[in-house]
């Protein structure tokens, strides 16, 4: 484990940091929540990792600045597939139906999000990059 075996606050402690919470949060989305899908690999919700819309199989040919990303799962969503279809990308933190449901169901649950991530990400970039000589 590079945490383990690297020195606290080191570049690549930091990048093994934001490495661990990014897989961390998909393992929990597209491995362990998905047992309780039950969905087939031809529904484009099996495949959140794919980088077009979930909702059509990216069939709608929308722009990468339309594709909304979920901050849990990150799934992409265009838009204009959204129902009720968002005028703009909203700013902050947005969850596909799928996720949102289940803040609903139960809003104490530990849902990880890409948000959190970001701090880990800009040390994790702002590291130690040894200079050469």
């Amino acid at each position: 484990n590079c945490k383990v075996y690297n020195q606290h606050g080191s570049a690549i402690w930091y990048v093994a940091d934001f490495m661990s919470k990014q897989f961390e949060r998909l393992y929990h989305a597209w491995v362990i929540e998905f047992r309780d899908r039950y969905l087939r690999w031809a529904n484009p919700k099996a495949r959140p990792w794919e980088q077009s819309c979930r909702a059509c199989d990216g069939k709608c040919g929308g722009k990468d600045d339309q594709l909304v990303l979920c901050d849990h799962c990150d799934s992409g969503y265009n838009i204009t597939c959204l129902k009720p279809p968002l005028k703009e990308v909203p700013k902050g933190v947005w969850h596909c139906v799928d996720c949102a449901r289940k803040i609903k169901k139960d809003p104490s649950a530990r849902m990880l999000s890409a948000v959190s991530e970001q701090a880990a990400r800009k040390r994790a970039e702002l590291g130690d990059i040894p200079k050469k000589k």
